[in-house]
């Protein structure tokens, strides 16, 4: 992947301003594996996997991936709680 990071963050490119956990999960909505679905916003219950990927998951529950339909994605990490 040609995209830089700074601070964790892609700063070019498709996942520009997101975690450097975005394109794992990207992959994952491509290959169907999304835990649930809400329109346009794909939610993943975090596992021990994700977390020995990436670390900074340890403290959350849950990833959610919301993809705009330009061409960009949005990825945060949270609490299952959250709406």
């Amino acid at each position: 992947m040609s995209e830089s990071v700074f601070n964790g963050k892609f700063t070019s490119g498709k996942f520009a301003g997101q975690p450097v956990y975005a394109p794992y999960f990207w992959d994952q909505v491509k290959r169907g594996m999304a835990d649930d679905k809400n329109g346009n916003v794909y939610l993943f219950d975090i596992t021990p996997k994700d977390v020995d990927k990436f670390s900074d998951l340890d403290k959350f529950e849950v990833v959610r991936l919301y993809d705009d339909g330009n061409g960009f994605v949005t990825v945060e990490a949270g609490y299952d709680d959250e709406d």
